[in-house]
């Protein structure tokens, strides 16, 4: 019932953030100047900024890996380690550290390996990021909505997706 609240607040703040980082480029990028595909590099690298973008970037993708791979590496755990999986252990946490350590190395490998990276994850980054980050999360919702329909109402959930089709249409006229 409060889903429409939250998503609501959520778009405002992410509205901000990311209309600030991109002010915030744009104007130490400078006007006119192009701007470099890694968005901190604007930064001169022997000032105050360039330590505090630095400290942001390492803290912001830190909690997004924590986040978006923890699903993953359960599932990775029930699969290679399966008598441990959901336990709470000595050995389950050590099965559930080469699990993560494991991955995040064999990320750094691949990224280090395949000489265009960069290219692919920008490619991955911009045809799934936008879906992922933003529809997937509603489209989960009215899954949610659809099983239980004491969850909310029908209304609700016709003038959430008559919301999410004006954003998207909103979206790609960009």
């Amino acid at each position: 019932q409060e889903f429409p609240k939250a998503i609501a607040v959520a778009y405002a703040i992410m509205s901000v953030v990311y209309g600030s980082f991109a002010l915030f480029v744009a104007y130490y990028g400078g006007v006119g100047r192009v701007v470099p595909e890694f968005s901190p590099d604007v930064l001169s690298s022997s000032s105050l900024k360039a330590i505090v973008g630095g400290t942001l970037a390492v803290l912001h993708i830190s909690v997004s890996y924590v986040i978006t791979c923890q699903p993953l590496h359960r599932w990775l755990h029930s699969v290679v380690f399966p008598r441990t999986a959901g336990k709470e252990s000595c050995r389950a946490n050590c099965h559930w550290f080469l699990v993560t350590v494991g991955f995040l190395l064999f990320g750094y490998v691949i990224g280090n390996l395949i000489p265009f990276f960069a290219d692919v994850q920008a490619i991955l980054g911009s045809l799934f990021g936008a879906p992922v980050v933003f529809a997937y999360p509603v489209l989960f919702y009215f899954a949610l909505t659809r099983r239980n329909r004491s969850f909310t109402s029908e209304q609700q959930i016709t003038t959430m997706k008559k919301k999410i089709q004006t954003s998207m249409n909103w979206k790609h006229t960009i």
